[in-house]
């Protein structure tokens, strides 16, 4: 059909062509539509070059370069830990005039267990005195009993601590279960031993110490007893310093050049020989962190070192007195030791290491790594170490 429609236009435009001659002639008209009908149509099919022209259907958005910059080092951020607030223990006052006198207390039959009158005692040295006593009166002696003394001289001790009682003891000491059983209420008519740890003054001297208990009610209950003691200083004994060694030169003589060298190794040498590690002493109060509870209480305390050997105890929040004992090694900077309530058989081990300052120490492990949320001290004035004050876990 587009064949046909094609052919026809193709004559209709011949014959308007032709149209404007004069003579009209057949054959030559005949010619003339075969030569274009073949020139038109003799290709079936022509491929025509297509000429693609790019349309923008929007406007393109332009992506910025992304910068390579360089590696920065990144600084990580520690998290501080949540370290506890504390003060140092006080310790509480009481005035003998100031307290009543109690109607129905009364003590009986006191005397002397551990060191009896005019007892010898070297300056700072930790003891136990304990006395047997009978309560006489009409009450009970609860547990919350105070034990108050007066003094005429400063003991670096608090004046008033919890009575202790324990069931009659004649080998009461530093040792686990040393105090024997524990007796928390003594009622009328019982015979108990009063047991206290005592550190004596630091000053030679004839000292005596006034004692009264104080009953839960805050009555002094009315029949003192005391102890008298002296201290006296350890007689210094002089050793002999042994004789200066000579150093021994090479027979050889050097050659030019070496002598510099043999002199610095000799003075080397010679250094070496004499140097002393400084010697650490434990002996004093200190604020410590209180153990066997996981809260942070801190807690006063008192150590004894005499030699090798470390003697001390920590008062805890109720007020009882946890012992300290062991033994010292490193020039006494370490602490290999064992804690423990006196009237019990259980005890807790513990390695202690002071720090080059003198004045605080750390728990380690067997190991040797610091242990910051376990038992810490600082002595008297100085604070806890860093990292002490820690919630256990944290």
């Amino acid at each position: 059909m587009l064949k046909n429609s094609m052919r026809t236009a193709a004559l209709l435009l011949i014959i308007l062509l032709l149209s404007g001659c004069s003579v009209l002639n057949p054959t030559r008209i005949r010619y003339f539509i075969l030569h274009i009908e073949d020139e038109l149509f003799s290709q079936a099919t022509i491929t025509m070059p297509v000429r693609v022209t790019s349309t923008f259907t929007s406007t393109p958005t332009l992506v910025p370069t992304a910068t390579i910059k360089p590696t920065e080092t990144m600084t990580p951020t520690l998290t501080p830990r949540p370290l506890i607030n504390y003060s140092s223990p006080t310790f509480e006052v009481l005035e003998t005039q100031s307290l009543p006198i109690s109607a129905g207390d009364s003590i009986n039959q006191v005397s002397d267990v551990t060191i009896p009158d005019d007892t010898v005692l070297q300056p700072g040295q930790l003891f136990i005195k304990s006395w047997r006593m009978t309560n006489s009166g009409d009450s009970t002696w609860e547990d919350g009993t105070k034990l108050m003394m007066d003094t005429t001289f400063d003991t670096e001790m608090p004046t008033v601590v919890k009575a202790i009682f324990v069931k009659e003891n004649d080998w009461i000491d530093f040792t686990p279960g040393g105090w024997g059983t524990r007796v928390y209420n003594v009622g009328p008519g019982t015979k108990v031993d009063l047991a206290v740890i005592l550190r004596a003054p630091l000053q030679a001297g004839s000292y005596q110490i006034q004692f009264r208990l104080v009953n839960t009610r805050g009555e002094i209950i009315n029949t003192p007893f005391w102890m008298r003691f002296y201290v006296v200083a350890p007689t210094a004994t002089l050793t002999p310093e042994p004789p200066t060694a000579t150093p021994v030169l090479p027979s050889n003589t050097p050659e030019p050049g070496q002598e510099i060298q043999i002199a610095a190794d000799t003075a080397i040498t010679l250094n070496q020989e004499n140097y002393e590690p400084p010697r650490y002493d434990w002996s004093g109060h200190w604020m410590v962190r209180e153990p066997f509870i996981d809260d942070i209480q801190p807690a006063n305390a008192w150590f004894y070192q005499s030699g090798e050997e470390l003697t001390g105890f920590i008062y805890d929040s109720k007020g009882e007195p946890i012992i300290v004992k062991g033994a010292v090694f490193d020039n006494g900077r370490t602490f290999n030791g064992e804690l423990f309530y006196p009237w019990q058989k259980q005890t807790s081990a513990v390695i202690w290491k002071m720090q080059f300052n003198g004045d605080q120490f750390y728990a380690v492990s067997p190991l040797g790594v610091i242990e910051n949320t376990s038992v810490c001290g600082g002595r008297d004035g100085v604070n806890l170490p860093d990292d002490c004050a820690l919630p256990a876990g944290a």
